[in-house]
């Protein structure tokens, strides 16, 4: 019997490696769990493909042989394993580093079997809806089986067979999640060969809702994936996906390499939440992920959001995905834009730091036993500003502006510099001038809580601390217990206690504008339609600022108004979703210069170089479609690390892929990390 020869992947930091196959067996099967040696050590792998001898490259040395098939795993199926290829390519990545992020060690190594708990398995019968204490009921008069089926996407959508795209785009989160349990109705109720669905949230917090509605109609059927779950529960989880008795997989993004056989249904919810991008090892994102598996498996994948990204919108636009539109009853809630007024200082300083009306909205709905939010742009006090001569202190690491915090510290909220100070007060004098003129720029958390405290001192006040969002009570009274103002960053809204608000206020939200990335506008838009889907219907969002004409187009909620100027920004700084995008950060380890002079970089064969980074300016790499490359740029981590970013972008994926390989090529020293598609 001539010898078979396989392309095995392993949990690790490589590519796949060829293997001759177990002596005196046949043909594996792709998806095969085999064991075999690496580095010295037995190693359980994948089986990816089979190689013809012919193939193999001659005067090598011999290759070792797979020891032994894993008794009773059964093998991926050929979507995952056609997805695995997809990532390692799209991404820039070794298929093993594709395999750890996906399943890590747990789906190779046996673990102890526990008895799942027993629970009722009810059939999913009707049309039936979740609402926020996890039981199901029918839907609300609005909401009827007659008025989601005049939705022609969501016909599509209930379609047996076939790779669809949707993208949902609900008013209220409440109406996805209704047309999600109807998707799931549908899907739940084929035949064995159509069944297997997925449902991903963005964060852990958003999973127990779900888990609460799916739990009682499809009992053991559920399985709940996120990355808070032991390893053994893990290695748990993953074996009853594979032995079939779980097929129905609720989770994070680690969701979606659920090694399910069949998957016919693929739901991503808050599809625009950036918690999606994974920011370690293969940095992926789990919408295109989720994409690319239902077209390899044959499904339908709907994406929803109440604010879509712009890149789903824009397929909607060029009819790559069906577009499912409800309305949002009732219309917006209030929304009043208010321009913070020059506040004198000197003997007759202005009454307050917050606008008056905002203060009086605050008191009416303590009074009527309604809770509100106070939304500030960062923790601490305030930026201790000198008028005399603009000074302001700046991090040492990373040159961002130093925030005064009351217990006697100068901190920097990127990289988490910090310096004493003396006492709980602001400097007395300004270390450039000499003067006294130091005065507090900006509303942080602990300088709203002081105006508060002085404007409603019998308030009940739940400030927003750093361990916890829910924050403590300052002041406690004779209230109702929702009668409180939430004190905090955009955190604070995700508290469930601040649903049906009364009111909201946003302080100087115009700091958004000036983060760095193309998406500051977009991700702005979405937290204040966000913050006006968590007030009640006679509710007012109140936004202080500076620059009123910043939220002209924010001060409606007019999405499609909003995305068609923003759309048309993009398109003419050729950002996405009208290119594709790559960064490239270098750390430097050790010695040397980064960049050598060797590659096909750029079109000039003399680069000019200095401090020993090329100056790359614009140029064609590759060869290959447009290319634009910006940078080499210094720039400082979270964690106050130094690194080089270079930011690519081309017109199609192919030239973006053949772009980085040409910088690559020129990278001789340091940690390189390629992001395909950050955000």
């Amino acid at each position: 019997m001539a010898p078979f020869f396989f392309d095995l992947v392993f949990p690790m930091k490589l590519k796949s490696l060829t293997y001759s196959g177990p002596e005196g067996a046949g043909p594996l099967p792709p998806g095969t769990i085999v064991e075999a040696e690496l580095k010295k050590t037995a190693r359980r792998a994948i089986v990816l493909g089979s190689r013809d001898a012919k193939d193999l490259p001659s005067g090598g040395f011999p290759l070792k042989a797979i020891r032994s098939v894993v008794p009773d795993c059964p093998a991926l199926s050929p979507a995952l394993l056609e997805l695995i290829k997809w990532m390692a390519g799209y991404y820039m990545v070794p298929e093993g580093s594709v395999l750890k992020v996906m399943w890590g060690g747990e789906l190779f190594e046996p673990g102890k079997k526990k008895k799942p708990k027993k629970t009722k398995e009810t059939d999913l019968s009707g049309d039936m809806y979740a609402d926020s204490s996890g039981a199901l009921q029918m839907p609300p008069e609005h909401l009827t089986p007659e008025f989601f089926d005049l939705a022609h996407g969501l016909k599509k959508l209930k379609q047996p067979a076939g790779y669809g795209a949707f993208l949902l785009h609900a008013g209220h989160r409440q109406e996805m999640e209704f047309v999600l349990a109807a998707a799931l109705e549908e899907k739940t109720k084929k035949t064995n060969d159509e069944k297997g669905v997925i449902v991903t949230c963005p964060e852990r917090s958003h999973l127990s809702q779900f888990e609460a509605a799916f739990l009682p109609v499809f009992g053991n059927r559920l399985c709940v994936l996120h990355g808070g779950l032991t390893p053994a529960q893990r290695k748990l989880a993953y074996a009853r996906i594979l032995e079939g008795k779980a097929d129905v997989v609720l989770g994070t993004r680690v969701a979606l390499f659920a090694p399910l056989k069949k998957v016919s249904l693929i739901a991503v919810t808050g599809e625009e939440n950036e918690n999606y991008k994974n920011r370690e090892d293969v940095r992926y994102g789990g919408r295109e992920v989720a994409v690319m598996r239902a077209w390899l498996e044959r499904a339908r994948v709907l994406l929803s959001s109440d604010c879509p990204s712009a890149e789903s919108y824009m397929n909607t636009l060029k009819g790559k995905y069906g577009h499912i539109r409800l309305e949002k009853k009732g219309g917006n809630p209030g929304i009043r834009v208010i321009k913070d007024a020059w506040r004198k200082q000197g003997p007759q300083p202005a009454a307050g730091f917050l606008d008056k009306s905002i203060s009086d909205a605050l008191s009416r709905a303590l009074q009527k036993g309604k809770s509100a939010m106070l939304l500030a742009n960062r923790p601490g006090h305030s930026v201790p500003y000198c008028e005399e001569c603009g000074h302001f202190e700046r991090c040492p690491s990373c040159g961002t502006a130093l925030v005064f915090h009351k217990e006697g510290s100068l901190s920097c909220h990127y990289c988490g510099f910090s310096q004493k100070q003396k006492n709980a007060f602001l400097p007395e004098t300004c270390v450039r001038c000499g003067s006294h003129s130091l005065k507090p720029l900006g509303a942080g958390i602990e300088r709203l809580a002081e105006e508060i405290k002085k404007l409603l001192p019998m308030a009940a006040l739940r400030i927003e601390n750093k361990n916890n969002a829910e924050g403590k009570r300052e002041a406690a009274v004779e209230m109702a217990d929702n009668a409180i103002i939430f004190l905090g960053t955009k955190k604070i809204s995700k508290n469930a206690k601040t649903a049906g608000a009364a009111a909201a206020a946003l302080i100087y939200p115009e700091s958004a504008f000036f983060r760095p990335g193309f998406r500051a506008r977009e991700r702005l838009f979405a937290e204040i339609n966000h913050l006006a889907d968590r007030l009640s219907p006679d509710g007012v969002l109140y936004i202080q600022t500076r620059n009123p004409e910043l939220f002209r187009a924010m001060k409606y909620l007019d999405y499609e108004g909003f995305m068609e100027n923003e759309l048309e920004e993009r398109k003419a700084l050729g950002y996405p979703p009208f290119s594709k995008l790559a960064q490239i950060t270098i750390k430097k380890e050790g010695k040397g210069d980064f960049f050598s002079m060797r590659g096909n970089l750029p079109a000039s064969n003399s680069l000019p170089v200095m401090g020993g980074l090329p100056d790359m300016g614009r140029g064609n790499p590759s060869g290959a479609g447009e290319v634009e490359i910006l940078g080499p740029v210094q720039k400082t981590d979270e964690r106050g690390g130094k690194f080089y970013s270079i930011l690519v972008k081309a017109s199609s994926a192919q030239s973006l892929k053949k772009a980085v390989a040409g910088v690559l090529k020129t990278i001789r020293a340091g940690k390189v990390t390629v992001d395909i598609d950050p955000v």
